[in-house]
């Protein structure tokens, strides 16, 4: 999903567009680990936005001695409704992804805080 070589022990980062699932993604907006990404698919008229907070996925062991890598990634389906949610328009996208930024700036303790990064402007490019 997205991958770029790193050097070990570095986190890999969540591509600015990748293809995953089935589906084209890009990341439209981005503060820490919270973000509005695109959702979408040959012939759909209207991509789709959610509203995600990355996960890190530890490397690991894989088949013939391999070792994958520290990585970023989406939310599994199973996470939906919980760490990740489909909006039905952009004012929607908008508000769930500045709440999330929010409450993670108050440290909410429904929401474990993680630093954030970004530039601090929370509009979604047209």
């Amino acid at each position: 999903m997205g991958r770029s070589e790193e050097s070990p022990g570095r986190m890999i980062p969540l591509a600015p567009q990748f293809r995953a699932r089935g589906f084209n993604w890009r990341i439209v907006q981005r503060e820490g680990d919270i973000a509005i990404v695109e959702q979408n698919k040959e012939g759909w008229t209207n991509p789709v936005l959610n509203v995600v907070i990355v996960q890190k996925v530890k490397g690991g062991p894989m088949p013939r001695g391999r070792t994958s890598e520290d990585r970023e990634a989406l939310p599994g389906w199973e996470d939906w409704g919980d760490l990740a949610w489909t909006c039905h328009s952009r004012e929607d996208a908008k508000a769930r992804f500045n709440a999330l930024v929010d409450n993670r700036q108050t440290a909410d303790s429904s929401i474990p805080p993680t630093p954030t990064t970004g530039s601090g402007d929370r509009t979604i490019p047209n």
